[in-house]
């Protein structure tokens, strides 16, 4: 889990910097990592500078959904035949992985057993 930790933290990094070039264009009308980076500096088209920037937002987007389900997998050790069938049909929809995980860590009421 720590190498799936450490890339997409380095593909948020990477598509915050696109996401600041692209703002900078806005106002200069020069991208610096698709015209500075890729067009001058490496010799690569648009193309390639677009499939970059779509490859490192979605490995950051499923990196970080990765990552919330091992959060909330390995909190969560088991469920009784009524939890599970609370997780996924309760009210006609389920429940929320974000609200499991908060039931985890900061419950209501804690009951020795």
């Amino acid at each position: 889990m720590s190498i799936i930790a450490g890339v997409t933290l380095s593909a948020g990094v990477l598509t915050g910097i696109n996401g600041i070039s692209s703002l900078g264009e806005a106002f200069t009308d020069y991208n610096f990592m698709r015209d500075g980076l890729f067009n001058e500096v490496l010799g690569l088209s648009d193309s390639v500078y677009n499939t970059y920037s779509i490859v490192t937002t979605a490995t950051a987007i499923v990196g970080s959904m990765a990552c919330s389900i091992w959060q909330i997998a390995s909190s969560i050790k088991g469920f009784t035949n009524h939890g599970l069938k609370q997780a996924l049909y309760r009210n006609g929809h389920g429940v929320a992985g974000n609200a499991m995980r908060d039931a985890v860590r900061n419950p209501l009421q804690v009951i020795l057993q």
